[in-house]
């Protein structure tokens, strides 16, 4: 369930959920940042690197919606963000100096839980690299929303109180935030276009995810072509991306899997990757889980929120005392 606690609550971890969560499928054009190690600001001593802000800058357009770098339109200027960035490093270390550590094994889950998104280790790091990041920064990201959430939860968090009438009335209140979305389950069979091979190529490929799609409508299984030829690393699951909903995949490749009957195998769907055949063998509707599943989260959301003007005020202080020193540009 999503926290909706504002400010340094907001860790870099749910933007980096959001990042991987398209299963190596395109993003749209111009998503991925370059990596760069450029320092760009010090904090007391430590970096936050150019390549770290441009990749949770992205993050932070997409999950408001725009899809260009330079859109300031959803609200943040890059400055106020790069000051956020400031905050979630203070809050970072300030875990540090009160003796939380990272817990090697809860890392080691998040990563795991991300990487089981793929289907094999090198499509997931394939995807790190693709959105600019190395397996170095996305530990490293994993480790601050850890120590963050840690400190805020064991300093201010635990010491809210929080009453059954609140937390059943933010139930009710808050139906929507809680309902897990409409996902259908699929496969798909890739025909990839080499990028240097031009029309040509593209026709080739169009060519091949056309004569896939004749075999299965003359009786071949479709996971078995999928198996056979299919160029997406999923072939080794016979072409199975599991179930997503409609935000984890580019929209031309959602539109055409939700808008598929059952086992229907669809017309040719082109994405930058390539062209895609689609079968859905499973939909789930969207639904509200039951108060009772989800109380010791809305307890767990209601103390953050409640503890989220300590935690500003605390950083706030410790913003003014520390030490930046702004290197680069942004």
């Amino acid at each position: 369930m999503k926290k909706l606690a504002p400010g340094i609550l907001v860790c870099g971890i749910f933007f980096l959920a959001c990042s991987l969560m398209g299963r190596g499928l395109p993003l749209a054009a111009g998503e991925a940042p370059r990596e760069d190690a450029t320092v760009l600001v010090r904090v007391n001593g430590s970096p936050i690197l150019q390549g770290e802000f441009e990749w949770q800058w992205r993050r932070y357009l997409r999950r408001n919606g725009d899809r260009e770098p330079g859109n300031e339109s959803s609200g943040m200027s890059q400055g106020d963000f790069l000051e956020k960035l400031i905050r979630q490093e203070i809050a970072c270390q300030t875990a540090q100096e009160a003796g939380f550590a990272p817990d090697a094994k809860a890392i080691a889950d998040e990563v795991e839980t991300l990487a089981g998104q793929f289907v094999d280790e090198k499509a997931f790091v394939r995807e790190l690299a693709r959105l600019g990041l190395s397996p170095e920064l996305l530990k490293r990201q994993i480790e601050k929303s850890y120590l963050i959430r840690r400190w805020v939860d064991e300093t201010f968090a635990r010491h809210q109180s929080v009453s059954e009438t609140e937390a059943r009335a933010w139930y009710r209140e808050n139906s929507l935030l809680l309902q897990t979305p409409e996902k259908v389950c699929a496969r798909h069979l890739l025909a990839g276009i080499d990028p240097s091979g031009g029309d040509s190529a593209r026709q080739q490929a169009i060519r091949r995810v056309e004569a896939m799609r004749r075999r299965w409508l003359a009786g071949e299984s479709f996971s078995e072509l999928c198996h056979r030829f299919s160029d997406c690393p999923s072939a080794a699951k016979e072409g199975d991306l599991g179930c997503f909903s409609r935000d984890e995949m580019v929209a031309t490749f959602a539109d055409a899997a939700f808008s598929l009957e059952l086992w229907e195998v669809s017309a040719p769907v082109e994405t930058s990757k390539g062209f895609h055949l689609i079968q859905v063998y499973e939909r789930q509707k969207a639904a509200t889980p039951p108060y009772p599943e989800v109380r010791e989260k809305i307890i767990e959301t209601l103390r953050s929120i409640k503890a989220q003007p300590l935690v500003d005020a605390f950083i706030e202080a410790k913003r003014r005392e520390a030490a930046v020193e702004i290197i680069g540009s942004h």
